[in-house]
């Protein structure tokens, strides 16, 4: 009901022009690092086979990643993706061990990511320069009892999740990866984009950065 709600909410918004310049003045941004190959095709192939079981899968919208930085208001959006620039070429690429699947109480499904101090490490880099350049402060949570995680879907019910849970524990997942791509994702209304996508490293390798290639529409 609240799905049908919010979409019928979006369609008379889209067909009447209500609001939506003054919509589109500020947007919710995140940023993530993606996961690479190799970790990206299990997960996108565990959420389509949940879509297939329950005819939905939350999550299954936004690029297979773990937050660097929740979402927060951003303007203007150029400026801070010419900023990300420059830590993105100045970090290195991140040693993921990605282990065990686990349950959120807010009914969230994901693929935990053990300690890495090389994660966190970037992760500080990335709250520091939006403190220091744009004086976005953290949340609370960002500040302490952070838990990275890689999510598989949410809002579906306990028993659908315990029952994802129990059938991916049992494939025993595990994967080492090097992480080396990071993205500024905004939000506006029904629609998430990769806005910008960064290599790590990328200023020392002489690479360039690349516009985001495609939009996802949400659950």
């Amino acid at each position: 009901m609240r799905d049908l709600l919010y979409k019928a909410v979006q369609f008379t918004r889209a067909t009447t022009g209500v609001g939506r310049a003054k919509n589109y003045r500020q947007f919710e941004a995140a940023i993530v690092l993606l996961l690479p190959e190799e970790a990206r095709r299990p997960v996108r192939r565990w959420q389509l086979e949940i879509l297939r079981r329950y005819g939905r899968c939350p999550g299954f919208d936004v690029p297979p990643h773990v937050t660097l930085k929740l979402g927060f208001k951003c303007q203007p959006v150029d400026r801070l993706a010419d900023e990300l620039t420059v830590l993105a070429g100045r970090s290195k690429p991140v040693a993921l061990h990605l282990k065990d699947i686990a349950l959120f109480d807010e009914d969230i499904l994901f693929m935990d990511l053990q300690p890495s101090p090389a994660f966190e490490a970037l992760r500080q880099s990335v709250i520091a320069s939006l403190i220091d350049g744009f004086a976005i402060e953290p949340r609370p949570i960002e500040r302490e009892g952070f838990h990275p995680h890689v999510t598989l879907t949410r809002d579906l019910s306990r028993h659908q999740l315990e029952a994802e849970r129990s059938r991916l524990s049992r494939l025993g997942v595990e994967y080492r990866v090097t992480a080396d791509r990071m993205a500024l994702l905004l939000s506006a209304d029904d629609r998430w984009i990769d806005y910008r996508t960064y290599t790590l490293g990328m200023l020392q390798a002489g690479t360039t950065t690349s516009d985001a290639g495609y939009a996802i529409d949400r659950d």
